[in-house]
Parts: structure tokens; sequence; C-alpha cells
């Protein structure tokens, strides 16, 4: 009696959970564009209250004014082929190009506000009906959407133009993966992203076989849009991988690699420990020597490999499509980082804890969705350890990294710039920026 009692109790609770899903991608199916405006302006306004100083007190942060802004003040539309990286960085020249027209004291806060915007998109874009379909359930694919906004240990990706081209390439692959769009402006817009992205760095090459499997499981009305995407991805493939080959003795100046196979799994072990446990605390490992030995990070690795291993297993198609990207592009930054221009890279990795934090972006995703998974379509008590780290990151690591992690004095750049504004044509003028170290020089015209 009670075992039927309780089984006329989960089915009325899965009933409940099914028919709330099917409401909020029915509201989504109607009114398509004004659900993702809400979601856009609602994650914006939570990524705002995660760091409100990005905006109230924005300033130029790395590449952003010492070359964006730079290059396209002091060299116009001609910015936009001037490699950076040995390959092309359209969206960051684009919004470099865009602000011109405001005076120079506003260009931080116009470089911090359309970086929020493009982090923003890919969650925006994964909570909507169009990706109903690779994702089914709704409420877990809000929820982790939602995540995505307040991740941990990330803050070097977090609102800034430099590193706006690994938001906007999730962007990319959730677009590659989703069911065409009806609307013909919207296919145009989709085809911009795709192409601004693939121009933004070498997310293109590695796009390419996701985009080529896409249009082979694709039914005859999607054959055409998928097959667009796919001509996309090709061409901004071949150029950055051109570019990439012809200035590959040039383009890319970093200091000696310094790899080692006893550096690597504690480089790797910091993708669960910081999804985990976020920048706080990874910070805080390294200062207490974890990483100082390898069997540490060993332990980790024995213990949270088997949960990858089992969601590449009994993930959809989608989840092992990241999946794969995320290892191709984790393996293409350890090869050749970019964090000092004398230093050996792999031991900053170890020593310089969030030197490099923009290379664990992608695998941190993949582990966070790998756990959801298993918790979803693993064994019981797989459930139960997959549900642990996601739950310390909720209430510990999401916390403690809410805020600024990079405390940095502010710069007289605020008031340089308006001196810059009424300085005489031809008068050059230095400005710091962040992180310290850096600066931007510009020539009045």
């Amino acid at each position: 009696m009670n075992s039927k009692l309780e089984y006329s109790r989960r089915l009325e609770a899965t009933t409940l959970w099914a028919r709330a899903n099917v409401r909020l991608d029915t509201v989504g199916k109607r009114h398509p564009i004004g659900v993702f405006l809400v979601l856009l302006v609602s994650f914006a306004l939570l990524l705002f209250l995660h760091n409100p100083g990005k905006l109230l007190t924005a300033e130029f942060w790395g590449e952003d004014g010492a070359v964006w802004y730079a290059d396209a003040y002091n060299n116009g539309i001609s910015s936009f082929f001037i490699t950076n990286g040995g390959y092309l960085n359209s969206v960051q020249r684009l919004i470099a190009f865009l602000t011109l027209p405001l005076p120079l004291h506003l260009a931080p806060i116009f470089f911090a506000f359309i970086a929020l915007l493009v982090q923003v998109l890919p969650p925006a874009f994964l909570a909507t009906s169009r990706m109903a379909e690779v994702w089914p359930d709704t409420t877990s694919r809000y929820l982790f959407a939602i995540f995505l906004v307040a991740m941990p240990n990330a803050q070097e990706t977090s609102v800034n133009v430099t590193d706006s081209q690994w938001h906007l390439a999730i962007l990319a692959f959730l677009l590659i993966i989703s069911s065409p769009p009806r609307s013909t402006s919207i296919r145009l817009v989709e085809y911009l992203v795709l192409l601004v992205s693939g121009l933004s760095g070498p997310f293109g090459i590695l796009f390419g076989p996701i985009a080529v499997l896409q249009l082979w499981r694709s039914v005859r009305a999607e054959t055409k849009v998928r097959l667009v995407r796919l001509l996309i991805i090709g061409l901004t493939g071949l150029v950055q991988g051109l570019l990439i080959i012809g200035l590959s003795h040039s383009g890319r100046i970093s200091g000696p690699l310094g790899a080692s196979m006893d550096l690597l799994p504690r480089i790797v072990s910091m993708v669960p420990l910081g999804g985990t446990f976020g920048y706080g605390a990874v910070s805080e490992f390294a200062r207490l020597g974890f990483f100082d030995r390898v069997w540490p990070s060993l332990c980790v690795l024995a213990l949270t490999a088997p949960l990858m291993f089992g969601a590449f297993l009994w993930g959809e198609s989608a989840y092992r499509q990241f999946f794969c990207f995320t290892l191709a592009m984790f393996a293409l930054a350890l090869s050749k980082p970019l964090m000092s221009h004398t230093e050996p890279q792999w031991p900053l990795f170890i020593h310089a804890v969030g030197a490099g934090n923009r290379y664990f972006l992608y695998p941190m995703i993949a582990w966070w969705s790998g756990l959801i998974v298993v918790i979803a379509r693993g064994p019981g008590w797989l459930r139960y350890l997959a549900a642990l780290p996601l739950v310390l990151a909720a209430t510990l690591a999401v916390p403690r990294d809410w805020g600024e992690q990079y405390h940095f004095a502010r710069t007289d750049f605020v008031n340089r710039a308006r001196n810059f504004e009424v300085a005489p044509i031809g008068t050059q003028m230095h400005f710091l920026t962040h992180p310290p170290g850096t600066q931007m020089v510009l020539v009045k015209k």
C-alpha cells in the first residue's frame, strides 16, 4: 500500500514538473523575441550585481585600451586587418571602432557595457525554446543558464572586451547545434554572429567537424540553413588557419612553454577544483602548497575523471560535441598559452593562480554540464557523487567569488582622458590601464 502511494506521489510530481516545462517552452515558442529580450535584460542585471564596479568604475582591461582602442583610434578601419595572437580579432576590433565617436573618458564604460551584453547572450539563448530539442528539460536548462552568469572562477573572462571572443564562441556553438529559426532576419543575424565569432579566434577551425555532423544529421527542411552555417564556419576557419600558419613565427610571441608530465595533472586538476570551490579557494590551495606535489592532483583526477567519462557515455550528442570541442580547445591552449613574454608558461598556471584563467572557461562549463548529465542519467550512487560538486559550487564557490577578484587601485585615466580631449592635434599621451604594467598610447587627431 505504501509503495503504491509513494509511486502515485512520484508520478504526480513528475507530471507537474513536465507540465511546468511545457508551459515555459510554449511561452517561448509563442513570443521568442520577447522572451529572449526579457532573459537578456534579467541576466545582464544579474551580471551587473555580480560585480557592479565593472561598470560603475569601468577602466580598460588587458588589451582593451592598449591594443583594441589604440589601434582603432590610431589606425582607423585598417585596424580590422591587424592580427593579434596570430589571428584576426574581429569582435574586439568592431567594439573598439564603434566606441570612437564617444568622448575618450566614456570609452571604458562603453567597452564594459558591450562586453556585459556579449557575455549574457549565450545563457539567454540557452534558456529560450530554440534549445528545447537539444536540452529538453527546461527547468535544469534555466538553472544552468543562471549558473553561467554567476559562475565562479571566471574572473578574467568577466565583463571585458579582450575576452568577449570566448563568450561569443559559446553562442556560436549553441547556434550551430540549435534548430534553424523560421525568420529570415533572425537567420541573417545568426549568420553574422557566426562570421564575427569565426574571425575572432581559432574557433571556426574547431567548429568545422561539428557543423559537418549537424549537416549530415539534418532533415531536408534544415539542410539549406545548416549548409550556410558550415560554409561560414569553413571560410572563417580557413582564413584564421592560414593566418596562424603564416604568422606562426611572428604573430604570437611568448616565453618558453616549460611543459612537463609532472605539471600536466596539476594543471588539469585545477578544472574540477576551480569549478567546485572557486577562484578564492584555489588561490588558497596554491598558497598552502597543494600544487607543489603531483599526488594530490592525481587523487583529484582519480575521483573526477570517472564522472566525466560517465557523462560522455550517457550524455546527449550535443554534450559529446561540446566535450570534444573543449578537449581540442584546451589542448590548443596548453600547446601555446600566452601569459608571459619571458617566463615559462606552464609553471605560471601553478605558481601564479589566475594567470591564464581564461583557458579554464570551457573545461569548467564541460565539468558542470557533465555533472548534470550524470545526475540525470547515471546510476543512483553516482548521482549523489555528481550532485556534491554542484552543491558546493552553488553554495560556496559562487558566493565567495561574488564581486571583484582582481583588486587594483584606480588609475587617473578619466582626468588624463579629459585633458587629451582638449589637447592640440599631434599630442601623444600615455594612459595607465589594468592590470598594472599595461598602458595605452594615443596620438591626438
